[in-house]
């Protein structure tokens, strides 16, 4: 899959045939999307339809059940016979909402937004591209005298009296901090960053 930015949004290709992504999620976008990844065969057809019609009736508690599951890992145990393009589709609104791989992403959290998309009947993108909002972020935190920091993996967060003072890099840079916020997920901060063993 190859991403295009153009004058109107963004662009993905899939086999060097490109489709707008922002359009109405309605039943003949489904059947549109279904005839471009090229699913003729009726027991396929069956199996995307079934899939878009279980995201469109999952519930909160359906969500909070998947939420400690990765995409790719929830897309492969509820939907095992759904063809590879549709699935490639799925993975890529993943990217487009999180701007994070399906590997990483929380499962309930995709599937929350992707079943508002489909039944708000409505998805669409920010103007820029989606990369704009981090961008805008990183901006702003410049901006009020921070510094933004690229391509330096954490290694550790760093505990000092039960609370959370800084963090040391692959690298072995240090940064001190008044307050540390992660976004990796609750399960690697807690457990594998700040080397805390919470018992069950």
């Amino acid at each position: 899959i190859k991403f295009l930015q153009t004058r109107v949004g963004s662009l993905f290709i899939y086999d060097e045939r490109p489709v707008e992504i922002k359009t109405k999620m309605d039943f003949g976008t489904l059947l549109r999307l279904a005839d471009w990844m090229q699913i003729k065969n009726n027991e396929e057809m069956e199996a995307v339809m079934k899939a878009f019609q279980y995201l469109m009736e999952m519930k909160e508690h359906d969500f909070d059940q998947i939420y400690n599951l990765t995409v790719e890992e929830w897309l492969n145990l509820q939907f095992p016979n759904i063809p590879l393009a549709f699935k490639d589709f799925l993975t890529l609104w993943c990217g487009m909402m999180f701007v994070n791989p399906s590997k990483f992403s929380s499962a309930g959290e995709y599937a929350r937004y992707f079943t508002r998309i489909l039944n708000t009947k409505d998805a669409g993108y920010c103007s820029g591209g989606i990369g704009y909002i981090p961008e805008l972020m990183a901006k702003t935190v410049e901006e009020n005298g921070s510094v933004v920091k690229m391509g330096e993996e954490v290694d550790k967060i760093l505990i000092e009296n039960d609370r959370a003072v800084g963090v040391q890099t692959k690298d072995g840079n240090i940064y001190m901090a008044d307050a540390i916020i992660s976004n990796v997920g609750i399960q690697p901060t807690v457990l594998k960053l700040s080397l805390i063993h919470i018992s069950e």
